[in-house]
């Protein structure tokens, strides 16, 4: 009972210090590179959807006209 207890312990051991050992330190971003990094990210996003637009040819997003003679005509 002992023994496989401590061979437990040994291999827990061992499985943290290989997963300690494949963790990259992470470095904290200052400001300045935060900033960058949002903005690249939302320009990738835009790229991406612009993509998709061109994939179906669709040159802009078509919204609906609604003209202010529509709403707000009295005969209607």
């Amino acid at each position: 009972m002992q023994e496989s207890i401590e061979k437990r312990k040994n291999e827990n051991e061992i499985s943290n210090l290989v997963n300690i050992s494949q963790e990259k330190p992470t470095k904290k971003l200052s400001r300045h590179a935060r900033y960058n990094k949002k903005r690249k990210l939302e320009k990738d996003e835009k790229e991406q959807n612009s993509a998709l637009l061109t994939d179906y040819n669709v040159s802009r997003p078509i919204l609906p006209l609604i003209t202010s003679d529509v709403i707000f005509d009295p005969d209607r």
